[in-house]
């Protein structure tokens, strides 16, 4: 979601959807923008969450991953040179977020459980199909396996944002942090360097893959259980996937998915008309 031809930088986007949100009087927001550390994310990153996102739904429900949760809480996340960002908020166990435009519009609201497979998505903005909601769902799994990727800091990197002269002057006019600027970028340099020393067998040398999560037979009492058919005892828990392989030697696409079975279909499907009837 764009807002307009004209580009701005990230400090730029932020500043204006604050001023925009001030104006429309939405002081919680406000104050969350600027309490918040805000992360510019490489597209590539992105796309490549997208991707395997994308393999592993098919057919198949998704489990956000336990550690698909914003590195500081509040958090902004800019994709690429998008003219909106994503506001990410956790809050007990569950993570919003809100994606808004320069003009400080409230184009999408996503919600998840991390470690679970309870996910929400709302437009404000668009009509309300089958086929949004899917996108809806996919912008909502691809964040959060975004986030995935983020908190694992042998995949990618953080380097500082913007023009240090660019966060003076956002920090003299709406106190804003000065080091709350950050880009994250693939570890690629990195990855090239390990590859010549390390082995195969640890898959410094392999493109970047997903190991696909699982669910593991648990009691009610287990953290984190939740109910389900797909185990003997009726509760179980998400194990977690893990990245393996390295960006520097490109990305791999995924093929494996947890199955679901047929009372867990139904209730897949029920769960997204409800969804469509509420939105």
């Amino acid at each position: 979601m764009t807002n307009g031809s004209r580009y701005l930088t990230h400090v730029q986007l932020v500043t204006a959807a604050i001023s925009a949100l001030k104006h429309a009087g939405d002081a919680r927001t406000v104050a969350d923008l600027g309490e918040a550390q805000h992360f510019e994310v490489d597209r590539e990153i992105y796309i490549a969450a997208g991707r395997f996102v994308w393999e592993l739904t098919e057919g198949s429900e998704f489990f956000v991953d336990s550690i698909a949760v914003p590195p500081a809480n509040p958090a902004t996340f800019r994709i690429g040179d998008e003219n909106s960002i994503f506001l990410m908020r956790s809050a007990g166990q569950v993570v919003f977020v809100t994606q808004i435009g320069a003009n400080g519009a409230i184009y999408r609201e996503f919600r998840w459980q991390p470690g679970t497979n309870r996910i929400d998505t709302r437009s404000t903005f668009e009509p309300q199909t089958e086929e949004v909601q899917s996108q809806l769902d996919l912008t909502a799994l691809s964040l959060s396996m975004m986030l995935s990727l983020i908190n694992s800091p042998k995949l990618v990197e953080l380097t500082d944002s913007s023009q240090r002269q660019e966060r003076r002057a956002a920090n003299r006019s709406l106190r804003l942090p000065v080091n709350a600027w950050h880009k994250v970028v693939w570890r690629t340099a990195a990855g090239r360097k390990l590859a010549a020393t390390d082995n195969d067998e640890h898959g410094a040398k392999k493109p970047l893959h997903y190991r696909r999560g699982h669910v593991r037979t648990a009691q009610s009492h287990f953290a984190a259980a939740f109910e389900t058919t797909l185990t003997d005892t009726g509760w179980a828990q998400w194990i977690d996937g893990r990245w393996v392989g390295n960006p520097a030697f490109g990305v791999k696409k995924a093929i494996h998915a947890p199955a679901l079975d047929r009372h867990g279909l139904a209730d897949f499907m029920n769960r997204k008309r409800q969804r469509l009837g509420s939105s």
